[in-house]
């Protein structure tokens, strides 16, 4: 798949395609939650490490697995966006390794008040530091 012959996807449709899986992944955590307390008969407390470490483990689950399946999750779905692997070794769908690079390069972009994503509006290509880490972009599906 030649990059040059798809549009970019923006932030705006980035961040509303974001707002989705927030939605999702906010139900996930709650279901993920309720599978460790109602068997323990107890609180958890969220601030645990391992807790927290489990509800990261689910969102990569929804993110990677929907990336993988579909080069695609439900938010990326209602906004025509679609993954694609741009490194030409392996097709247009991203390996395990991309995926696994994207989640924890967007993760690291978040925790520095989302620079990664904003560091996408001095580029002509619209890369984020996510994008070009994994070698994969997002783009409009028409």
């Amino acid at each position: 798949m030649n990059p040059a012959d798809h549009r970019p996807c923006s932030l705006t449709r980035r961040f509303a395609a974001i707002g989705y899986d927030g939605l999702i992944l906010v139900g996930l955590w709650m279901i993920g939650a309720a599978l460790v307390v109602i068997p323990s008969g107890g609180a958890v407390d969220s601030g645990q490490p391992l807790f927290q470490l489990y509800l990261l483990a689910l969102a990569y689950a929804y993110l990677a697995g929907s990336w993988r399946i579909a080069g695609r999750t439900v938010g990326m779905g209602a906004w025509r966006i679609q993954l694609v692997s741009v490194d030409g070794t392996h097709g247009p769908s991203p390996t395990l390794g991309q995926l696994t690079t994207r989640f924890l390069v967007s993760l690291a972009s978040l925790a520095v008040l989302g620079a990664g994503f904003w560091s996408a509006l001095l580029r002509a290509d619209g890369a984020t530091w996510h994008d070009r880490a994994s070698r994969t972009r997002l783009h409009v599906v028409d």
